[in-house]
């Protein structure tokens, strides 16, 4: 007999899950993160350091920034996680459908 894969496709649904709960997480401390840096900029920066300030702060929250790379890298691979999932689980019932069809 072949090599045989052990697949719980349930399981790749549920860690898909759990990673975009702590997305969901991540993003809402970081937007907590970027308004708290803001009213710190705007209270204790005026005039040019104000305005480097709060560019410093909207590159590290901006679109491009490392911390929205990695939250996209994360949702790519949950999407991933659940094409694998139902790709399994399809496999699966085709091996089921096709054993039943020996007897």
């Amino acid at each position: 007999m072949g090599n045989v894969i052990r697949v719980d496709h349930s399981e790749f649904k549920k860690t898909a899950q759990e990673m975009r709960d702590l997305i969901q997480e991540y993003d809402t401390t970081m937007k907590q993160v970027y308004e708290e840096l803001h009213s710190i900029g705007l209270i204790s920066f005026a005039g040019k350091d104000g305005k480097y300030y709060a560019n410093s702060v909207d590159s590290f929250t901006g679109a491009d920034s490392a911390c929205e790379q990695m939250k996209k890298f994360l949702k790519s691979f949950a999407d991933f996680l659940e094409n694998a999932a139902e790709e399994y689980k399809d496999a699966q019932g085709d091996v089921v459908n096709k054993a039943n069809s020996i007897k």
